[in-house]
Order: structure tokens, then C-alpha cells, then sequence
């Protein structure tokens, strides 16, 4: 569950599949929206006060773990 608390300014942020990005995002379930993905790490916009329950699946430790934060990847 995301949620922006901010009512005023809408809010961009990062997931990133586990502590160093070692699992894979195979599709994220937003409602009846599913979007396929095949990523350790993706964007959310929330609009201003908006909240969203993501069902991600995930394929368990794809990937070498990483100290490099996802958006310098």
C-alpha cells in the first residue's frame, strides 16, 4: 500500500526489489490494471492525497546484490 499524504503536491518515488536489488519485478496489479514489468526497481506517481495497493510478482533473488542506488543504475 502507497499512499501520499501531501494534499497539496503530487509525489514521484522509487521501488526497488529488495534491500539491494536482488529480486526481479516480473508485473505489478494496480485494481484490474497489470502491467508487465522486468525490472529490480520501478516508478510511482501519486497524485496529491492518492493512495494504491500494488500486487507485485517477483522472481526471488535474479539479480547480484548492489550498493548503487536504482536511479544511478
Amino acid at each position: 500500500m502507497l499512499v501520499n499524504t501531501n494534499s497539496a503536491a503530487s509525489r514521484r518515488l522509487i521501488v526497488q526489489m529488495g534491500a539491494y536489488g536482488e529480486h526481479q519485478a516480473t508485473s505489478v496489479r494496480v485494481g484490474d490494471r497489470r502491467i508487465p514489468l522486468n525490472a529490480s526497481h520501478f516508478e510511482v506517481q501519486l497524485a496529491a492525497g492518492a493512495g494504491a495497493q500494488l500486487v507485485i510478482a517477483t522472481k526471488r533473488l535474479a539479480n547480484d546484490p548492489t550498493l548503487q542506488f536504482p536511479w544511478a543504475r
